[in-house]
């Protein structure tokens, strides 16, 4: 391939050119779909868990959005292709297509802009209020009547609901 990106930050930042499988050491890394059944800790190396299942699934390993490196490449080629029929979108098979779709946030160490800039590509991510979730809350003694009731007249004053 003769696709390259080359940095041109300040001094402060680090310069790198990157082409297609360049290896990012500085990853800062990123997340996997699930850590059920992982009984312990869990390296977010995709490369070290490439094979990890969870559930007979891969466990869908996403390299972070920022890199000490400077630079980080989101690989969207296996994401589905959406036909673009509003309202309705509908994922289109594009298998037959060898193109990759890669995202190249090359934004030195201002992670904030990487994570803003990859917010305009993805959209913002949908969030139920917080009181959809249910109440979760735990205390490791025992409460005796009139602390319950000023735990719950707390949850009142706040305007959280106790019940959804």
């Amino acid at each position: 391939s003769t696709l390259s990106v080359t940095s041109a930050f300040s001094s402060k930042e680090p310069q790198w050119t990157w082409t297609p499988g360049t290896n990012n050491a500085g990853n800062l890394l990123g997340t996997v779909r699930s850590l059920d059944e992982i009984g312990g800790a869990l390296p977010l190396n995709c490369t070290l868990i490439a094979n990890k299942t969870v559930h007979d699934e891969s466990l869908h390993c996403a390299w972070g959005l920022v890199s000490r490196a400077g630079w980080a490449v989101v690989d969207d080629t296996d994401t589905p292709i959406m036909d673009g029929n509003y309202p309705l979108f509908w994922p289109v098979n594009e298998s037959s297509n060898a193109a990759a779709d890669l995202y190249m946030f090359g934004h030195g160490h201002n992670y904030r802009q990487a994570l803003s800039d990859f917010a305009q590509i993805a959209d913002k991510t949908p969030m139920v209020p917080r009181s959809f979730l249910g109440v979760m809350w735990t205390r490791w003694f025992n409460f005796d009547a009139q602390q319950i009731k000023k735990v719950v007249s707390d949850y009142v004053t706040r305007s959280i609901p106790l019940d959804t």
